[in-house]
């Protein structure tokens, strides 16, 4: 007789209607032209190893520039400093943000055709010339500071923190120095507050606190809305939105309901990515807004999204390939005040692809951490892997089960 034991994470409200945890394992289900002795199996998640280290306290985001040539360069901001990393591992202080402080939060940097990038960090704006490797302060008068970046179309597009707070700021065409006043739009289906927005097929997508409302160029004003794209879900958390190449993945909030995970389609309708046993977790947070996210693809051919709920001290990773959930988390690199040790969060906090590595800034120092499948601890801490199956009922019958046998490799 085959039990099937393997599945995702789903821990529900009524634990013996479903109590299934599944932590730093992975579902892998065999595709329908494959073939193979099972049709689901638990990979473990690989390991994490030292790639650089800038000696400093908290990594903050991490990004990957592709120039017109092909040419890769990877940046991170740790701190309040902007450093690059070089193929070898090496890594080159670029400078210190200006206003920038040593708070968690996260940071944002995008690139566009001219050999720029600007970075926001803790509701600064500094610009990096790739040519020249100058960082130079953000000086118009006009910057009024911001929590969130997108680049389309040749426009730098910000939220800002100052003036025209919970609206649209955008900068000159192809000038990422000039912030006019009059550069601005409102979202105005709802009186909804834009908290992040998100560029996806030339289109800008802007997030309210309980609408989306998408955006394009029309060439004149520049952005118009798109009639008829307007949705009743916004996000639930500012930083916890990604971009991949089939959608948008984020942690959603309707006006008069709990926290979801939502797939935005390429069809503009939306898609509900969480099961009720992940909602109810959801639901359960009281600082559902501390919540972050990134996008991470694997070598084996998964896409991952990553939710970290520090309340929960977990990270729940949806798998775009597969539609199952699981969850990573990691021993903190020091003990609890009583001096055990403490397991927390998965802890990179972000991910990017460079030159075919997958690389994290960390959220505990700042170490940059490289992913391997040939290590087997998380920077020399123990990855502590679980499995609790789900609930087997045999026709209201007791199951007696007098050997086991589980195959691995």
């Amino acid at each position: 007789m085959k039990l099937d034991v393997l599945g995702g994470s789903y821990e529900h409200k009524y634990v013996d209607f479903n109590s299934q945890r599944c932590i730093n394992w992975y579902p892998t289900i065999t595709m329908k032209n494959e073939k193979s002795r099972d049709s689901i199996a638990l990979f473990p998640s690989p390991g994490l190893e030292e790639y650089s280290d800038s000696l400093g306290y908290h990594g903050k985001d991490i990004f990957t520039v592709h120039d017109l040539s092909g040419y890769e360069r990877c940046f991170a901001v740790i701190d309040n400093k902007l450093y690059e990393i070089g193929l070898d591992g090496s890594i080159v202080l670029r400078g210190t943000l200006t206003g920038a402080t040593f708070s968690t939060q996260p940071a944002y940097m995008r690139s566009d055709s001219e050999g720029r990038m600007l970075i926001v960090s803790d509701n600064t704006g500094d610009v990096f010339d790739l040519e020249t490797n100058i960082l130079y302060p953000q000086t118009d008068i006009g910057w009024p500071g911001a929590d969130s970046l997108e680049y389309v179309d040749g426009y730098y597009i910000i939220t800002p923190k100052t003036t025209h707070i919970g609206r649209v700021r955008f900068s000159e065409l192809n000038d990422p120095f000039t912030w006019t006043g009059d550069s601005v739009f409102t979202p105005s289906s709802r009186g909804d507050s834009v908290q992040r927005v998100i560029s996806w097929r030339e289109e800008l997508y802007c997030f309210g606190t309980v609408t989306t409302e998408v955006f394009l160029n029309d060439g004149s004003t520049p952005w118009q809305r798109r009639k008829g794209s307007s949705l009743p879900v916004g996000l639930a958390a500012k930083h916890a939105a990604d971009l991949c190449h089939i959608g948008i993945m984020f942690l959603g909030q309707a006006e008069k309901g709990k926290p979801a995970v939502y797939r935005y389609e390429s069809d503009y309708t939306l898609r509900p990515a969480s099961t009720p046993a992940i909602n109810w977790r959801l639901g359960k947070l009281q600082h559902v807004e501390d919540c972050t996210s990134f996008m991470q693809y694997t070598k084996d051919g998964h896409i991952f999204w990553h939710l970290h709920i520090p309340e929960e001290r977990t990270t729940l990773v949806y798998d775009l390939t597969t539609d199952l959930w699981h969850e990573r988390q990691s021993f903190r690199p020091y003990p609890d005040s009583d001096g055990s040790p403490y397991i927390d969060m998965f802890r990179g906090l972000r991910c990017t692809s460079f030159n075919g590595m997958n690389l994290y800034v960390d959220r505990y120092s700042g170490k940059i951490l490289k992913e391997s499948y040939d290590v087997f601890t998380d920077l020399g801490q123990p990855i502590t892997r679980i499995y609790r199956t789900p609930v087997i009922v045999g026709e209201e019958r007791f199951i007696s089960v007098s050997a086991l046998e589980l195959s691995h490799n």
